[in-house]
């Protein structure tokens, strides 16, 4: 398995919000530029029938900025990629240049001979996306004990053109200090000597997109913030680097509410936008769901045309009690009328009327343990015997194990509830230890099942477990 090494980290991993390319430098004991010109194996070995080989990634040093190797060296590295968050090296990358931050060669596991090694969660990567940081390193011999405030800015989104970052103002603003400053061509910035403090810093991001949300590496890392009225707010500690990833998202949405035939507010209806122009490669369709009031809102969209679908999976439930139809009361796709935005432009206040409403039948009973006392607090389950058409539906006992589902006419299906005799709630009680015994190690006991014929309202089930009695605790 082979992973590109590059600028991003890799959650899996665990790992923590990168820290300053000062602490970066301080922490390793090397700091080079180095090429891909190859590969060698360092290791193979046979496990029944099965090759294993182990490569090295071999690595011509371009620039020394910390250790005592020297510019033409060759070093070998670890090309691994696997489950121990070590970087790996992509074979038709060679001539690609890197930026590695770490340690010196060492002796892995049962591989003759010690490599180099470069985790995942270092700041090592290639060298275009290391631009920000050879500023620092470029500069460091004669800035050092400063302070310095870096930064870059970022655009995201699918199936969209993003706007460059490059010459973007930005407005900082510290302790009696005050700078206009303008993003390079890779939307970074740098300020060296700020006096130490509390700062906030305001981008002008291009016209029709918002700041999303900013992460902060210095000595507390903080992880990712929302923007308050789109300013960033970040500290400088004396004699040391803070450094801040922004990021935007374009500004648009389509909004509005759907009311049922009687003229209201209908909770949990999903609305679906199917984007319209022909150039998308995404199987996705951004959806949102009413909530109490009515409202839906789906944001950050590609630029374009959209054809809106009122419970666009087809399933029928509760919330969603009729069949797929399309802004705003069209029953054919044809007839849908489009709805358009585009950056800083959208679809706002739009009305979606549901023509008609399917009859729902009451379904309700009672969940106990097998003397008939109740059973609170536990899940029962219906299962829709046509699951393409209907929703599968999930609801909690109250206090006296009573449970209610609203279910749409038509929906034939079987009821259960699941128990885990390893819940809290049991682990006090005796009688439930010996059924842990003789349980063959499963942690689910089931109720009896109950068909519904989905046609009309019934309101005298039980629902029974073969499981004693116990007090919460007890």
């Amino acid at each position: 398995m082979f992973v590109a090494l590059g600028a991003v980290t890799v959650d899996a991993c665990g790992c923590l919000p990168p820290i300053t390319v000062q602490d970066e430098f301080a922490r390793s004991e090397v700091v080079i530029i180095a090429t891909l010109k190859g590969f060698k194996e360092v290791d193979r070995r046979m496990e029944g029938t099965a090759l294993y080989r182990t490569n090295a990634a071999v690595m011509s040093i371009e620039k020394v900025y910390k250790g005592g190797l020297q510019e033409g060296e060759d070093i070998e590295v670890y090309d691994g990629g696997g489950g121990d968050c070590s970087s790996g090296f992509r074979h038709d990358r060679i001539g690609q240049k890197y930026l590695f931050y770490t340690n010196g060669p060492r002796k892995l596991q049962e591989i003759p001979g010690p490599l180099y090694w470069i985790g995942l969660c270092s700041r090592s990567r290639a060298i275009e996306d290391a631009a920000g940081d050879l500023v620092y390193l470029d500069q460091r011999g004669k800035l050092e004990g400063k302070t310095r405030l870096s930064g870059t800015i970022r655009a995201s989104g699918e199936n969209m053109t993003l706007p460059s970052m490059a010459d973007l103002k930005i407005s900082l603003v510290g302790p009696g200090f005050h700078r206009e400053l303008e993003t390079d061509a890779n939307g970074f910035f740098d300020v060296w000597d700020a006096p130490p403090g509390a700062y906030t810093i305001n981008y002008q991001v291009p016209a029709g997109w918002r700041v999303s949300g900013y992460s902060v590496s210095s000595a507390t890392r903080p992880g990712w913030q929302k923007p308050s009225n789109s300013l960033i707010s970040v500290s400088i500690s004396p004699k040391k680097h803070t450094e801040v990833r922004t990021y935007i998202e374009i500004d648009n949405e389509i909004s509005g509410k759907v009311l049922s035939p009687k003229g209201e507010p209908m909770k949990g209806v999903c609305v679906g936008a199917y984007w319209l122009t022909p150039t998308s490669d995404s199987f996705l369709i951004p959806h949102d769901c009413t909530n109490d009031k009515g409202e839906f809102s789906i944001a950050q969209l590609p630029p374009g045309k959209y054809r809106l679908e009122i419970n666009s999976t087809g399933e029928i439930s509760s919330s969603n009690p009729f069949e797929t139809f399309y802004y705003p009361s069209a029953d054919k796709k044809e007839d849908a009328e489009p709805v358009e935005v585009g950056p800083g432009s959208s679809a706002k206040n739009l009305v979606v009327h549901v023509k008609k409403l399917l009859p729902m039948i009451k379904i309700s009973g009672r969940l106990t343990f097998q003397d008939g006392r109740p059973y609170p607090a536990e899940e029962v389950r219906f299962d829709p015997t046509n699951e393409n058409r209907y929703e599968r539906a999930e609801v909690e006992t109250d206090k006296e194990g009573n449970f209610t589902f609203i279910l749409p006419q038509g929906a034939a299906g079987k009821l259960s509830a699941e128990a885990n005799i390893y819940e809290i709630r049991f682990e006090e009680c005796a009688a439930v230890k010996e059924l842990r015994k003789t349980h063959s190690g499963m942690a689910s006991v089931f109720s009896n099942v109950v068909a519904i014929d989905g046609q009309s309202s019934r309101g005298d089930i039980t629902l029974s477990f073969r499981l004693p009695y116990c007090k919460p605790g007890k």
